[in-house]
């Protein structure tokens, strides 16, 4: 969970902090510089595809080490969890990096802008990052995935004082599982409406009306970045 709390500190500090500063203050000098926008696409799609993965990952861990089968409880453990975020961090690593080659900065309505160049990968970051990889892959893990430990600790009528810390972190990880599929499916309908209407003739009004649904949109994908720590919080037993 901490390395997950880390990603999602680096995510908002970087990612959100800029898009404050453009859409907020008109504030976009530093995209002047190539390096910055290749750094921008790259650690935006790295941190917020490896942080939604790892959560997953941890939805995972819950559904295993909570089943009452011995051999789906194997799972649940340091050695494999390690290979798999290892696995994780590296196919990202991979898949994000035509973000360093193929991004620039380009000065659009007076207001310096991250640009993808080339087309192919405009339509591959378009199409499978935002909506497999951020939408669709989170939402049915999430929701598989969370359902089913529901279903196994509600199974559980008696707890012993040993197994306070797992019911805190099964409580916690189903606190985020359900924050996710709200975060996700709010990026996801609100990606594909824009992705469906971006040919259409639209009235100033239209526009004006689409633009606060993007925005909308792309702050529900941070909810779960932000959430964290709330759920932390509030899922933390005072008897520990």
């Amino acid at each position: 969970m901490v390395n997950i709390f880390s990603l999602d500190l680096v995510y908002i500090g970087f990612i959100l902090a800029s898009l404050i500063a453009i859409d907020g203050f008109n504030i976009s000098t530093y995209f002047t510089f190539d390096s910055v926008c290749q750094l921008h696409n790259y650690l935006g799609t790295l941190l917020i595809c490896m942080s939604l993965w790892c959560k997953c990952l941890a939805a995972f861990d819950r559904w295993a080490s909570t089943s009452q089968y011995v051999n789906i409880r194997l799972w649940s453990n340091v050695k494999r969890e390690h290979i798999l975020l290892l696995t994780i961090i590296i196919l990202w690593a991979l898949l994000a990096s035509p973000n360093i080659p193929l991004s620039y900065s380009a000065k659009i309505d007076s207001i310096w802008r991250c640009i993808i160049s080339n087309k192919t990968y405009f339509n591959y970051y378009a199409y499978f990052v935002n909506l497999v990889a951020i939408f669709l892959f989170p939402l049915l893990v999430f929701s598989y995935f969370g359902f089913r430990t529901y279903v196994h600790i509600s199974r559980l009528t008696v707890f012993r004082r040993a197994q306070l810390f797992e019911r805190q972190l099964t409580r916690m990880i189903l606190y985020q599982v359900f924050i996710t599929i709200f975060s996700s499916l709010s990026y996801g309908i609100q990606f594909i409406y824009t992705t469906l209407t971006s040919k259409w003739s639209k009235t100033p009004l239209w526009l004006a009306i689409d633009n606060v649904i993007s925005h909308i949109g792309r702050l529900c994908l941070f909810v779960h970045s932000i959430s964290a720590f709330y759920i932390y919080y509030v899922s933390t037993s005072k008897e520990i």
